[in-house]
């Protein structure tokens, strides 16, 4: 099991979202998050308003996998995540060692499974 955490521009959330949708991951958490990047001092925009930041806003995408396919995930969330500006964002993933699923006592890989892959 792999825990996959992302580091997003906040306007690219809902493309990442489709992208992991397509792949089958019905389910994550998202929060808003700030950082410090290699692209200090450089111009970015943010809600229309562009500014000089200190601190960069961003989304922290979480999501639990089966590591089958942990790598495939973290390339879609890679590519929706992309654009042609620097400052995209990164891709981890950490083994995941335990898992409960609260409601129903579900341990270990099947406490995250998610829905199979669509067709098409």
């Amino acid at each position: 099991m792999k825990l996959i955490i992302a580091f997003v521009k906040p306007y690219r959330l809902e493309e990442v979202r489709d992208a992991m949708n397509s792949l089958g991951v019905d389910s994550f958490s998202f929060s808003e998050v700030r950082g410090i990047g290699h692209h200090k001092g450089e111009r970015d925009i943010y809600r229309g308003v562009e500014y000089a930041p200190s601190y960069v806003p961003m989304m922290q995408v979480t999501v639990a996998v089966v590591a089958e396919v942990a790598e495939e995930i973290m390339m879609a969330i890679a590519e929706a995540a992309r654009t042609d500006e620097p400052g995209n964002g990164k891709v981890f993933a950490c083994e995941l060692s335990q898992v409960v699923d609260v409601s129903s006592g579900t341990t270990g890989p099947e406490a995250i499974r998610h829905r199979e892959k669509r067709d098409g």
